[in-house]
């Protein structure tokens, strides 16, 4: 039996947030048909990230290749963003993937800003160790000078055209998974007259209970608010700041939590702090695995997306596309562990096929799923760039307001 976390002892917590939240090819014949003939791979017998013996063997018997594909770099390192997403990244893909080429992973937890900060300093000390990093949910102009131009189709990694969503080439990067800051709730407490999007919220009357609201997420939990508010996704940017506080003083009275990491959001809903709030929509997907009553609504929510790209400067840029490529297989092998991936990270992946897949009675609280994308809001990334400073200055100000 798990544990029960420790309280989270922040109530109506008002310290200034500036960061946002912790985000850690076919190159020859001979790595095609290495893929081919071992795409289901194994987890290696040591247990750690992209190691293999030689000994493991994939599900269809064939022995986990102990040399590097021809034409591969033996290593690859990828920033993988730490906890359940960097456990279900090393057991569905990271393994699987060492098998199947030889080729060694080693995965590095880190979070966003630190992330971009040692790949700046990396580069301009032409000493680049990292491959594959994150970009968050697009690539800002500031960064794009530090990674491989994939091209707008992404040629030369074939099956993210082949099998990826549309979108999911950005040039730059790729979106690697996605999801949403969504309105969660206890599905005890509401019955069956539950919320049904992020403008419940604002009304404590039929929604009475302790609320929470993201403290670090601030462009998303302004999103949400001119969404409540009315304003319509698309209209969203060039964003109106004074009516975005303006309606999220509507609701401050009644703010007891703004929470500052996914672990604090989850801690709050395993020790029933709360009734209604911001979260993750993996973070709620994982609670709901966990046996407890918490449900969540779609619209309104601010898009989560994920993504990956490979640094211009890699050291391993064969090994870094043969993986990418290797990611978004789907087959039924690569479907398998795509939904194991999910179920451990309760993120969507951009493969229709995954979606496709997905048990009717679990598609309304997945965002590929019918009718949910359509109704989040994405982010302006040029405009959240540009004015990301006057946004965490006011932010921060306005926590400190929290009564």
């Amino acid at each position: 039996m798990m544990a029960k976390p420790e309280r989270s002892g922040r109530r109506k917590r008002r310290q200034p947030m500036a960061g946002t939240r912790l985000r850690t090819l076919a190159t020859g014949a001979a790595a095609i048909l290495m893929l081919a003939a071992c795409t289901g791979g194994a987890a290696s017998p040591s247990g750690s990230a992209g190691s293999s013996t030689g000994t493991a063997a994939s599900p269809s018997g064939t022995p986990c290749a102990t040399q590097p594909a021809e034409g591969l770099e033996p290593t690859l390192v990828v920033v993988a963003n730490g906890g359940t997403f960097q456990q279900g990244f090393i057991k569905d893909y990271f393994e699987p993937f060492t098998c199947a080429t030889g080729v060694k992973v080693e995965s590095v937890a880190a979070s966003f800003d630190p992330e971009w900060a040692k790949i700046v300093a990396d580069d301009q000390s032409n000493n680049v160790q990292w491959d594959i990093v994150d970009t968050g949910p697009s690539v800002p102009p500031d960064k794009q000078p530090y990674l491989t131009d994939l091209g707008t189709d992404c040629a030369s990694i074939p099956n993210v055209a082949k099998n990826g969503a549309s979108g999911t080439c950005r040039r730059y990067g790729l979106v690697r998974g996605f999801g949403g800051l969504v309105l969660a709730y206890n599905i005890l407490k509401y019955g069956d007259k539950p919320p049904t999007s992020w403008k419940d919220f604002w009304d404590v009357k039929d929604f009475p209970g302790p609320r929470s609201i993201s403290g670090s997420e601030k462009i998303y939990m302004l999103q949400t608010a001119l969404w409540a508010d009315g304003v319509p996704p698309d209209q969203i940017y060039p964003m109106d700041l004074d009516r975005a506080f303006a309606k999220l003083d509507e609701i401050k009275s009644s703010i007891d939590y703004a929470w500052t990491s996914g672990d604090q959001a989850q801690t709050l809903w395993r020790n029933e702090e709360v009734t209604i709030g911001a979260s993750y929509s993996g973070r709620a997907v994982v609670l709901q695995g966990e046996g407890l009553p918490v449900g969540f609504a779609w619209p309104g929510a601010s898009q989560d997306i994920g993504g990956w790209g490979i640094l211009k400067k890699a050291p391993h840029p064969k090994a870094a596309k043969a993986f990418l490529d290797f990611f978004f297989r789907a087959d039924q092998d690569a479907i398998s562990r795509a939904l194991d991936f999910q179920k451990i990270t309760g993120y969507d992946m951009p493969l229709p096929a995954v979606t496709q897949a997905i048990p009717a009675s679990e598609q309304k609280y997945h965002a590929g799923a019918p009718g949910n994308w359509e109704n989040t809001v994405p982010q302006d990334v040029d405009w959240v760039q540009k004015n990301q400073q006057t946004v965490t200055d006011r932010w921060n100000a306005w926590l400190q307001t929290l009564p």
